[in-house]
């Protein structure tokens, strides 16, 4: 944001209170982004360890400054001049604005930001010119704020923090500014190979895992989304705590103190082998500088292909997504069973932790085998199974336990039970069956009808309103 612009606003007496309000919330929450001692306060407040980090305040200054600039347009836009107190204050705050801004910027302005600054600044000038003149301001703030987000679209990702160190994505985009290119689409795609090549290998029953140094884009926890592997970071829109909670254990190996330990993680490697299998790890995707600190993980894994600062690794031992157990056994304490669940004395393939007994009471007997499961088809709604069970018996699938997901049996509907703390499973007659799981909503049928009966309403009133109108003629 730029200083003349923004703090037009204060020194316009019809929006005043508002942009000064804004201005405080503002300066409050860069304090919360920047000053780590006014971070550690607010830690400690209840709900305090929600925003995952810091920096992300920055996100709500930008928004609140955003008003303020909206504040500052308007008086621009006004054809009354400005009394000379109020062209001074403007002057000077848009001064200290600027000064402040150029002191926060470890890199100083380039060359495009100085010119929105000097276009800004004329901008706020020509306050001081005759009323009649002023029809143009309006426009001018238009073509500012248009030329502000074309330049920053056209800006390659670079880190300009001198507090984050790692000099990779820094070099990388240095090199792209000098081509005046958008860069942002090369730099997430840049290892695209390693998740080809992944996708390549896996089938439904299988999940990645990417780790890639800080500030890496190629190797964020939401690339695999892009190209459209499965992984077991980002498969699913939103992590209820349950899984935040077992994937934490698999990372740090303790229990997740915050949500601060799942969203912003210094942890990076898995150290859980039990938990890394559970989640149908089958391959990993890693920037070299971990591959020392993956080693340590027994049995060791099985690297499939190197290409420059990128391995690939196989984990032999992951269980599939789906598969067929046994029998469930009853933990009723969600820490207790997440603790067995971490164990390498744990069995898996053999039964299936639950917090509380099935409703027809049935919970499977001893051996059995393995039985057969494939996944037809699997879509973000949507997922079905072919089962052949050597007895009756379980489907355990690793995805989310969440409400609205419904099942059905070769046709009949069955109740899905929470099972290895935070999944799913259902119960499978001996022979092969068909399972079906569909994501139904009680509260889309509801949104959808609220929808259509208001849609209705406004209709009928329109329609009604026309006709008395026409009558009235």
């Amino acid at each position: 944001m730029h200083g003349g612009q923004q703090l037009v606003g204060i020194v316009a007496a019809s929006a005043r209170r508002i942009a000064l309000f804004y201005v405080i919330c503002a300066s409050v929450y860069f304090a919360l982004a920047l000053i780590p001692s006014v971070y550690a306060f607010y830690e400690m407040l209840p709900l305090g360890q929600i925003f995952r980090g810091p920096i992300r305040f920055l996100w709500m200054t930008s928004f609140v400054f955003s008003v303020v600039v909206a504040c500052g347009a308007d008086a621009l836009s006004r054809p009354r001049a400005l009394t000379r107190n109020a062209r001074v204050g403007l002057g000077l705050a848009s001064f200290a604005a600027l000064a402040a801004l150029y002191a926060l910027t470890p890199t100083g302005f380039r060359a495009w930001e100085w010119g929105l600054v000097a276009a800004t600044i004329a901008i706020g000038a020509s306050r001081s010119l005759p009323v009649r003149s002023r029809v143009l301001p309006g426009l001018a703030v238009l073509a500012l704020l248009a030329g502000n987000v074309l330049t920053l679209a056209w800006q390659p990702m670079a880190q300009t923090n001198p507090a984050f160190k790692h000099p990779k994505p820094v070099a990388r985009a240095n090199s792209a500014a000098k081509q005046w290119k958008p860069v942002a689409a090369s730099v997430v795609r840049e290892n695209r190979w390693a998740f080809e090549a992944v996708a390549g290998r896996s089938s439904e029953q299988d999940r990645m895992y990417q780790m890639g140094a800080l500030f890496d884009f190629s190797l964020s926890e939401k690339s695999a989304s892009v190209f459209g592997v499965a992984s077991i970071d980002d498969y699913e829109p939103q992590a209820p705590r349950r899984y935040a909670e077992l994937f934490t254990r698999m990372l740090r190996d303790r229990p997740m103190r915050n949500l601060i330990d799942f969203y912003h993680r210094k942890k990076r490697v898995p150290t859980n082998r039990p938990l890394l299998d559970l989640l149908a790890t089958r391959h990993i995707v890693v920037d070299r500088n971990y591959s020392e600190e993956l080693a340590k993980l027994r049995p060791p894994l099985r690297m499939l292909e190197e290409r420059g600062s990128v391995a690939i690794y196989e984990n032999p031992q992951a269980l599939p997504r789906a598969f067929f157990v046994p029998r469930v056994e009853l933990v009723a304490d969600p820490e207790a069973l997440l603790e067995r669940l971490a164990s390498l004395r744990h069995r898996p393939r053999q039964v299936a932790l639950v917090e509380e007994a099935p409703a027809d009471g049935f919970l499977g007997l001893e051996g059995g085998g393995r039985g057969d499961v494939e996944i037809t088809a699997s879509r973000s709604e949507e997922l079905l199974v072919r089962v052949n069970a050597p007895r009756d018996g379980f489907l355990f699938v690793s995805d989310q336990y969440f409400p609205g997901w419904k099942a059905w049996v070769d046709g009949a509907p069955t109740q899905i039970q929470r099972a290895n703390y935070a999944f799913r499973l259902v119960r499978v007659p001996q022979g092969e069956s068909r399972v079906e799981f569909r994501y139904r909503p009680v509260g889309l049928h509801a949104g959808v009808s609220v929808t259509l009966a208001t849609v209705s309403a406004l209709l009928a009133w329109v329609a009604v309103a026309h006709r008395r109108a026409g009558r009235a003629r």
